[in-house]
């Protein structure tokens, strides 16, 4: 009889970035995900209280964390980071100067 081979995980964690935050990604390579799951010590938190309520005695020992086959190869992981850093500086770049156009319309509006 062919013995059914074990699922790995479908997702790895990354975290914490510059923010603390904690990030889920999926780990299929045809269907690519991420998703934030919030500030490290509260991830934790839930992580923990649902690690406490899994029955051990029923998980197989040979659970580890999923081969390097399913994980980015070092090149593709910094370019997934480079790139987020790229759109997290345009988005503070657009932000600053949506600031910096209300300040100058606000000057304008009050005169000198």
């Amino acid at each position: 009889m062919d013995e059914e081979r074990e699922q790995e995980a479908l997702f790895y964690l990354e975290g914490p970035d510059e923010r603390g935050c904690v990030w889920i990604h999926g780990a299929s390579s045809t269907n690519p995900w991420t998703q934030n799951l919030g500030p490290r010590d509260k991830v934790a938190e839930v992580l923990s209280q649902w690690l406490g309520s899994i029955d051990y005695e029923e998980v197989s020992l040979s659970a580890k964390l999923p081969k390097k086959r399913f994980l980015e190869n070092e090149t593709e992981r910094a370019e997934r980071l480079a790139e987020n850093s790229r759109v997290r500086k345009a988005a503070v770049r657009a932000a600053d100067d949506e600031i910096d156009a209300r300040v100058k319309r606000n000057i304008e509006e009050q005169g000198p």
